[in-house]
């Protein structure tokens, strides 16, 4: 062992651990030991090119050393192993290095950690060769120098000699290899190193993989790079065991979802938990369709789609309120299908539910949570504290209260781990002096996605190994990166592209109160055909996320609320397209409530249908076919009606023309009555009178003159040419007067007549509008109307159109 060959004290168990999983030993074709080698990846060794060309025994120039097979032994692995490897990459750059890649991995093999080899002049180093007669190895130590390694020999120290050609050294400051030992000057007490990132410079073998996240959340498989939360992971992990439910709670950007997923997760998968992970659904999806789903993953893995999703329909009419016997049946049932120790159901933003269905989901699987025998079903949730108050019910309250884990934001030392943990754990990256120290004073204050952003941007711009001032100077440090990277990226779109941004980007965001906006995850399908195309370019860019969610239909979503928040250009559109999204908004809730009844009085109607064809007018491209059909047969139920009401109206104008032609003809028969009624009685009166007088003027005439005798007569002719003459006057007044109220009479006809017409000519042109009239009709339809029939509203019209 390594304390044998070393002596017990000389190293510290951390450095006896990775030695003895990394150190090879690579050897001839008869088994001699020509030079060392490590691991610099989980299967690939770095050694020398000319320690290959020895075990091959050709050349240490020849080209046909790649793809040849060479043997290589771990002597510090219990049991030494033996194990063959292939030569992938030879002299990569003219450097004296080659790569060869373990045909198989032996148990407990680690590779290195590569550090800087900037500044270690002074720092001590030690170095495992293989030098004749040492086949299993010996040790050499001594000090850096800045263009070589310098030694002190100790008696009996060890020289360097042959056989550390390929040694990797290591340094006592950085607890890592700095480099890899080339050539020795027999002369001097001098011998050379590659420095370790040229080691690692041929990236079509070493694929660099950035360690740093961006806008996303860190996953299970990043556990490596996941730095700066072991208490609260150790916090969080302890309440798992210790409770059914718990709920992880802080604000935006403090690092929920990847202390749950590269943290926690992670250990109870260790620890024989298996796992299921429920994501924000789309928008409106009731929370038994949420857990049905889930569900059907966990207990019917191997069905195809089409029985998965009869399942999964069955599963969805699960009551909200769980008895306890089905929760015990459905428990049990989860658990035999889960791992050893039980299972864990992870529920990822519960803010990026709707209110109702995070509520509802939250009780039903909080009343699944327990156990059963040994194995325990565990539920673990996110959330932002604002949003507890949402699932606090009668029935939840304590159970919320029990739940809580509050996460504050990363400061201090964790912080620093969280910014420089991700870099250690590449090999042959690091950061130039003082980065970190700079990176972290930006930070403050900030969320880790935007200083995972920042570092991201770093790591893109990284000089060869190293992630250097410059680069981040010239991104706009921690404040300036993401909109720097966001608008650079808008820009390097194509015009159509740049018109199209906004509209994607308000398909992605919900709309709260004011100018608050959060997550929206949005069907690709329902997307117009130029957004779905912008949407994976954007993808490609880090600026759009794409998952399939479990029925495999893609999802478009934003990676976090910090591209809302930081990137000014995106919250001006959003505020330009509240008012268009609230509006369709609520018509997708119009839509899904039509559906659920297929009753047309929820159609649209009056301003709201106005409302809608406007919408659909001026932005057509932004309303999905299932709206525009929605609206389409809004529209023809209400042409159906306005053909109803045009007749109608029609029908009350005849009526009124009518009646406004019997009334003058009425008043015409009236006026001629009265005039032929007064003309008869002048006619008698005048007639009465003129014989009355002409009686007195003949007697007149006859006598010459009038006698006492004479005095009735003229008496009774002056009455009754006064009686005459008073009923002439009499009769003329009634008549006239008679005359007044009939032609009032008209008058007043002809008044109701004309309002009735004006009130049909405005049904009319309300009908043609599409739009109900004001009163209908009185006594009913009009018979003319029995020809047409109402459409059929319980299907839509197709998306192209209707007539």
């Amino acid at each position: 062992m390594l304390t044998d060959v070393l002596g017990t004290g000389a190293m510290d168990s951390g450095w006896v651990s990775i030695v003895e999983a990394s150190q090879v030993r690579v050897c001839s074709a008869t088994g001699e030991a020509v030079g060392a080698g490590f691991l610099v990846a989980d299967d690939v060794v770095c050694t020398c090119a000319h320690v290959v060309a020895r075990a091959l025994e050709v050349p240490a120039t020849a080209e046909q050393a790649l793809g040849q097979q060479v043997d290589l032994g771990f002597p510090l692995l219990g049991g030494r192993p033996g194990v063959g490897a292939t030569v992938v990459s030879w002299r990569f750059g003219g450097a004296d290095v080659a790569l060869l890649r373990l045909d198989t991995r032996p148990l407990d093999t680690r590779p290195v950690p590569l550090v800087d080899r900037t500044a270690v002049r002074g720092n001590a180093f030690k170095a495992f060769g293989y030098p004749a007669g040492a086949d299993h190895g010996v040790w050499a130590w001594g000090t850096l120098r800045e263009q070589g390694l310098g030694w002190e020999t100790q008696e009996p120290g060890p020289r360097i000699l042959e056989g550390f050609s390929g040694a990797p050294v290591w340094d006592g400051a950085q607890d890592g290899v700095v480099g890899m030992m080339v050539a020795a000057n027999l002369g001097e007490s001098t011998v050379y190193l590659l420095p370790s990132d040229a080691l690692v410079a041929d990236e079509k073998i070493l694929r660099p993989r950035c360690p740093f996240k961006g806008l996303s959340a860190f996953e299970e498989e990043d556990a490596k790079f996941f730095h700066g939360r072991d208490s609260d992971t150790a916090r969080v992990h302890a309440a798992v065991h210790s409770r059914s439910v718990t709920v992880v709670a802080g604000p935006s950007g403090c690092g929920k979802s990847s202390l749950v997923r590269a943290g926690v997760l992670p250990r109870l998968r260790a620890e024989g938990m298996s796992v299921s992970e429920l994501r924000p659904p789309l928008p409106r999806v009731p929370a038994a369709a949420v857990l049905g789903r889930a569900l059907t993953e966990i207990l019917k893995p191997e069905l195809g789609e089409v029985e998965w999703l009869a399942v999964a329909e069955r599963l969805a009419g699960l009551p909200l309120e769980i008895g306890h016997d089905l929760a015990a049946e459905l428990r049990a049932r989860v658990l035999a299908c889960g791992g050893s120790a039980g299972h864990v159901v992870f529920i990822d933003q519960l803010e990026g539910y709707d209110p109702w269905v995070a509520r509802d989901l939250f009780g039903m699987l909080a009343a699944l949570a327990g156990t059963d025998g040994a194995a325990a079903l565990r539920v673990v949730a996110t959330a932002r504290p604002d949003f507890l108050d949402v699932l606090v019910t009668a029935s939840t309250s304590d159970l919320v209260s029990e739940a809580v884990c509050f996460l504050a934001p990363l400061g201090g030392r964790d912080l620093m781990r969280a910014v420089t943990g991700p870099v250690d754990a590449v090999p042959g990256l690091w950061f130039e002096p003082g980065l970190p120290d700079r990176i972290i004073a930006d930070a403050s204050e900030r969320p880790m996605p935007l200083v995972q952003f920042a570092l991201t941007e770093l790591w893109m711009r990284r000089t060869h190994s190293t992630l250097t001032h410059s680069a981040y100077a010239d991104m706009g440090g921690v404040a300036g990166a993401l909109v720097a990277y966001a608008d650079g990226t808008l820009e390097g779109l194509t015009q159509s592209q740049r018109d199209c941004a906004p509209r994607l980007f308000a398909q992605l965001v919900r709309f709260g109160d004011g100018d608050t906006f959060s997550l929206r995850p949005t069907r690709g399908a329902d997307l117009a055909p130029e957004l779905r195309e912008l949407a994976w370019e954007l993808a490609d860019r880090r600026l759009v996320d794409l998952f399939r969610g479990a029925d495999g239909r893609e999802i478009v979503y934003l990676p976090h609320e910090a591209l809302i928040h930081q990137w000014p250009r995106l919250r001006q559109w959003l505020v330009d397209y509240r008012d268009f999204r609230v509006w369709q908004l609520q018509l997708q809730d119009d839509l899904i409530c039509w559906r659920d009844h297929r009753e047309g009085a929820r159609l649209l109607s009056g301003s709201d249908l106005a409302e809608a064809l406007r919408r659909l007018a001026e932005c057509p491209e932004d309303i999905s076919a299932d709206e525009r059909s929605y609206i389409l047969l809004s529209r023809r139920r209400f042409w159906w009606r306005g053909g109803r009401a045009v007749q109608a109206a029609s029908a009350a104008r005849g009526r009124v023309e009518m009646s406004m032609r019997q009334g003058r003809d009425r008043a015409g028969r009236r006026h001629w009555q009265v005039l032929a009624v007064v003309g008869l009685w002048i006619a008698v009166l005048v007639a009465a009178a003129s014989i009355s007088v002409r009686e007195v003027l003949e007697s007149f005439q006859l006598h010459a003159r009038l006698g006492p005798s004479d005095t009735p007569a003229v008496v009774t002719a002056i009455v009754a040419l006064g009686t005459a003459t008073g009923t002439l006057i009499g009769v003329t007044l009634t008549a006239y007067a008679k005359y007044v109220q009939a032609r009032g009479q008209a008058e007043a006809d002809l008044i109701r007549a004309r309002a009735e017409m004006m009130r049909a000519e405005a049904d009319v042109t309300r009908a043609r509008a599409g739009l109900p009239p004001h009163d209908p009709p009185a006594n009913g339809d009009s018979p003319a109307l029995t020809s047409l029939a109402e459409p059929d509203t319980s299907q839509p019209p197709p998306s192209g159109g209707v007539t």
